[in-house]
């Protein structure tokens, strides 16, 4: 994506600030915002802005063709987006494995809060009821 596609779409962009104190709805951009400071601008020596706007388009060029991403199979978005239109199989598979993921996490949230309810040995054998 070039700078001059960037500009425009950044004019018309807004911040969003009706879930305050809960990061957890911002978490797909607070990924992205850790993987550009750590992957590219902090490894890299920037002297002027032009450096900056430089590193920036082939920041975003490499996140979306080249960088793997775990949360889409550690494919490239790009990859991840033509598997998904060609049809074979691949979508249905994704969302098997996505489906299955989601409910060990639910089933693990559920377990968590049951014994959180129970007794809760510490390693000196005092016990604490919650």
């Amino acid at each position: 994506m070039a700078i001059e596609t960037l500009r425009p779409a950044m004019a018309t962009s807004r911040i969003s600030m009706h879930c305050v104190f809960q990061d957890h709805h911002n978490a797909g951009i607070e990924s992205f915002h850790n993987s550009l400071k750590t992957d590219y601008i902090w490894v890299n020596d920037l002297e002027t802005f032009q450096d900056a706007e430089n590193l920036m388009e082939h920041a975003f060029i490499d996140y979306n063709t080249v960088r793997p991403h775990s949360s889409i199979d550690y494919l490239p978005p790009d990859e991840f987006e033509r598997r998904l239109r060609e049809g074979d199989g691949f979508r249905d598979r994704f969302l098997e494995g996505r489906k299955r993921k989601e409910e060990r996490i639910l089933k693990n949230r559920i377990e968590k809060k049951r014994r959180l309810k129970e007794n809760v040995s510490l390693e000196d054998g005092i016990s604490v009821q919650n």
